[in-house]
């Protein structure tokens, strides 16, 4: 059972590979140019879709011109870079078509042969590059088939080959057509680049999670859980103003009978406007509760404070705990899709406690280590040794 579910597995994943490998094929590069100059726009997209295509080719096709496409059997973006033994570029022609020309290079488009198609329908004709006759062209589109690789070539020779085939053709119908556009393109990639992959861990947010947000995007405060005071969860804390005095923002949380607020200001003696601190941090519920504030704590202007367990106390004792703070003042988004959290700056320094025992287990073992190298470098041997057949040493005392 267990192999046949392996087997299962196994094939699977070869379908997923083939798939992915088969979709990434359908996209080869197209390099586009017509006679006159096209004040067509030239799409800004990394890739083109086959409809995508179809709609630029129809914008750029009038009753009087005709679409000429050179059809590699594979293309890759590459091959336009590639060079013959003679160290001269396999496409040399074809980049010199320049006069009363547009060109567009377009490095990713899905399946543009079978855009073409679509087009056109039956209205196209797809013809051998050897069999090319201008004088028998009677539809408006046609397809020149590139397949027409030799034993005793390589592929770069074969490149520069079918370039002088494409300019050739492609002069041929200047001289029986005014407008021509002419696309040079493959029916699926040489070879397929591995695709990037943009990932970013996502925190989840808990069920009870206690988030606190200006509607002036100049506070934001989260904590997987809300805070506590004394054993007691202030739930209600969920209201929040912000006030600007000088260099100092006063946020004030309020609901039920507490109102928590947080002061946060410049440092002058840190450049101006670069770092932001915490002046003070008070919960009043009938009394006034003043808590000390993280010392030595100074975030750059556009980064969170985050801590995994925070903890102000008064210098009675009382405590006020957070879970997983993370917190910003000085908020410079402009609207909502704007308004989050930047880089953490974490409370725990560089030189946690585990950081000083690892370093201090380290001396401590490398002490003992010397220690031990230099009594045994110091030992030595005996020059003299007892023959039971000879005489027996004499050790003198001064020996």
């Amino acid at each position: 059972m267990a192999l046949k579910n392996h087997s299962l597995l196994v094939t699977l994943l070869g379908l997923l590979f083939t798939f992915n490998l088969a979709v990434s094929s359908e996209f080869v590069p197209v390099y586009l140019w017509q006679t006159g100059k096209s004040g067509e726009s030239v799409p800004a997209l990394p890739k083109l879709t086959r409809d995508n295509f179809g709609e630029l080719i129809h914008n750029r096709l009038d009753e009087n011109t005709i679409l000429v496409t050179f059809a590699e059997p594979n293309l890759s973006p590459e091959d336009f870079n590639a060079v013959t033994q003679s160290g001269d570029r396999v496409f040399n022609s074809l980049s010199n078509i320049k006069e009363d020309v547009s060109t567009i290079y377009l490095p990713q488009v899905q399946t543009p042969v079978k855009a073409v198609f679509k087009f056109f329908g039956e209205n196209i004709t797809t013809i051998a590059a050897e069999d090319f006759k201008s004088e028998d062209i009677e539809s408006s589109a046609i397809i020149i088939d590139l397949n027409d690789v030799q034993d005793d070539e390589d592929r770069n020779h074969m490149l520069a080959r079918h370039d002088k085939i494409i300019v050739d053709i492609y002069d041929q119908l200047l001289k029986k057509y005014k407008n021509v556009v002419a696309l040079f393109t493959g029916k699926q990639a040489s070879w397929v680049a591995p695709q990037e992959v943009l990932s970013r861990k996502v925190r989840e947010i808990p069920a009870n999670a206690w988030i606190i947000k200006d509607a002036e995007f100049k506070f934001l405060a989260y904590a997987t859980e809300a805070p506590i005071f004394q054993n007691y969860v202030l739930n209600e804390l969920t209201t929040v103003k912000t006030e600007v005095q000088g260099t100092t923002l006063i946020a004030t949380i309020s609901g039920g009978n507490f109102v928590l607020t947080f002061k946060f200001g410049f440092d002058p003696t840190l450049d101006v406007g670069t770092y932001w601190y915490f002046e003070s941090v008070d919960l009043v519920q009938g009394t006034t509760y003043s808590f000390k504030v993280p010392n030595k704590v100074y975030p750059p202007r556009r980064f969170s404070y985050q801590c995994t367990s925070q903890v102000f106390e008064t210098t009675n004792g009382d405590r006020l705990s957070f879970k997983n703070l993370q917190i910003q003042p000085f908020q410079e988004a402009q609207d909502v899709n704007n308004f989050k959290f930047g880089d953490a700056y974490f409370c725990v320094g560089f030189t946690s406690p585990a950081i000083w025992s690892g370093i201090f287990i380290t001396f401590l073992l490398a002490t003992i280590m010397a220690i031990g190298l230099m009594m045994m470098m110091d030992m030595k041997t005996m020059d003299r040794f007892d023959d039971p057949k000879g005489k027996t040493i004499v050790v003198n005392v001064s020996e």
